[in-house]
C-alpha cells in the first residue's frame, strides 16, 4: 500500500485562508437559519474574509493562485477579489523574473 502524501513544509498562505473561509461559510450556511447572523457571521466566515480583504497573505506556491482563482469563479461578487487578485499578481510576477 502506497504511503499517503505528507503535506508540504510550508503550506501556502493564501490557499489555507481561502480554505479556513471556505469551511466557515459552510458553517454559517448550516446554522444561519437558527441564529442571529450578525453573530454568527463574526463566529464564522467573518474574520478570515477580513484578512482576505484586508491583510491578503501573499502567495507562495500556485496553489494559492489556483485557490484564488477558483474562488473568483465561485464568488465573483466577493468584495475582498480586488485584494486577492493582487496578492496572486505580485506572486505570477516574482515568480515569472
Amino acid at each position: 500500500m502506497p504511503e499517503p502524501q505528507k503535506e508540504s513544509a510550508a503550506a501556502d498562505p493564501l490557499a489555507e485562508l481561502i480554505a479556513e473561509y471556505r469551511r466557515q461559510n459552510v458553517e454559517f450556511t448550516k446554522r444561519a437559519p437558527h441564529e442571529d447572523w450578525t453573530a454568527l457571521t463574526a463566529e464564522t466566515y467573518g474574520p478570515p474574509l477580513d484578512l482576505l480583504w484586508h491583510h491578503t497573505p501573499e502567495p507562495n506556491s500556485p496553489a494559492g493562485v489556483l485557490a484564488a482563482l477558483l474562488l473568483a469563479k465561485d464568488e465573483p461578487d466577493l468584495y475582498a477579489l480586488e485584494s486577492i487578485n493582487e496578492a496572486c499578481i505580485r506572486y505570477l510576477r516574482r515568480a515569472s523574473q
